[in-house]
């Protein structure tokens, strides 16, 4: 999800005239402190003397996450010292007003991205994460404030990428059941043309799920019943598994109004019995809640060990591979430092035996 998330801001907004000239201009103020140490120190004592947090700009990469974001951030922070700096310094080029406002104003659009990318990049997400994330971003994208003012073109481009490549993302299975026994989020999240559609594949899985385990449960039964001089044993218990898009999670979650539902069968009961609780707060863990719920809803349960897993991703996150670099580094040390000792030990070894002429 975190590498369509950047396909859309990629593919759609950064392209607009005014902001591809703004980041041009940029990348070019930026290049020329990365390429110039000379410039850099001159940089460092005027940011000591406003006050300015004494920081290097970010250079945008194309293969990297939110790198356009970090660059303009970068930059907007750095307005007083490089406006400052371009006083008694030469630069290659120079932001003019009107492109200092769209990158203020994009840095504030593009926001809820960066928070949606760490958030779905994290070690605890989960496939159930992506379609609130999608449904909270698409709304808050869907705001049109007084603010955007200069922006509304790419925020209405950006609404547009993000529907088109997550379209049909409420219907596909994985994430669909996975939201659904999020405790966190269940059917809130869901469209009211697809909400019913998303509640009768849940109760799909959880009747073929519970149909195959009490097949299961028979053949153990008829085992014992073959062998009289076997015990019975119980089971092992099973261990059970701003203006932002946190405001669009609770405003959607407080829309959406608990509906109750005819019941019929035991699995039914039990998906009904647990969609019309009251969500738990989302910094809970899923996990944490079906460890302690297990008992009363023993069908979701195991639907929710399957299908709560890690949400997959198209591209390595930039941590992952900074960590991956890292690993091959100390690796590459520990065997220089390796061969070292081996040869020292070698010559050693050789000095002590050569015979005294």
């Amino acid at each position: 999800m975190a590498h369509t998330l950047q396909l859309a801001v990629n593919g759609g907004a950064l392209f607009q005239r005014s902001i591809a000239d703004a980041l041009a201009v940029g990348r070019r103020v930026v290049g020329h402190f990365k390429h110039s140490p000379l410039a850099c120190s001159p940089l460092e004592d005027i940011q000591k003397e406003l006050n300015v947090p004494v920081k290097k700009l970010q250079q945008d990469a194309p293969t990297r996450w939110n790198a356009a974001y970090y660059m303009m951030q970068s930059l907007v922070e750095q307005k007083r010292a490089l406006s400052a700096y371009a006083a008694d310094y030469e630069l290659p080029a120079t932001l003019t007003a009107t492109q200092w406002g769209i990158m203020e104003k994009m840095t504030i659009l593009l926001e809820p991205f960066e928070q949606l990318t760490k958030d779905i990049s994290s070690a605890e997400a989960t496939a159930a994460d992506v379609i609130p994330g999608v449904v909270s971003l698409t709304r808050l994208l869907a705001k049109m404030d007084e603010s955007d003012k200069g922006v509304q073109v790419a925020k209405h481009t950006l609404l547009e990428a993000v529907s088109k490549r997550f379209n049909g993302v409420q219907t596909e299975p994985l994430c669909a059941i996975a939201t659904m026994v999020d405790a966190r989020y269940k059917d809130r999240y869901f469209d009211p043309d697809k909400k019913e559609g998303a509640r009768n594949m849940l109760l799909n899985v959880v009747d073929e799920m519970a149909s195959v385990c009490n097949d299961q449960q028979k053949e153990a039964a008829g085992a014992s019943a073959d062998d009289p001089g076997q015990e019975d044993q119980d089971p092992p218990p099973k261990r059970a598994r701003t203006g932002s898009v946190q405001d669009m999670y609770q405003e959607i979650l407080a829309e959406n109004d608990v509906t109750k539902q005819a019941t019929t069968g035991e699995t039914a009961s039990q998906v009904y019995a647990y969609l019309g609780e009251a969500t738990i707060p989302k910094k809970t863990c899923p996990l944490k809640y079906w460890r302690s719920n297990q008992v009363r809803f023993p069908a979701l349960a195991r639907v929710a060990r399957k299908y709560l897993t890690a949400n997959g991703c198209s591209a390595p996150s930039p941590a992952s591979s900074t960590r991956r670099e890292i690993a091959y580094i100390v690796t590459m040390l520990r065997c220089l430092f390796s061969f070292r000792k081996i040869y020292l030990s070698h010559v050693w070894t050789r000095e002590k035996i050569r015979p005294v002429i």
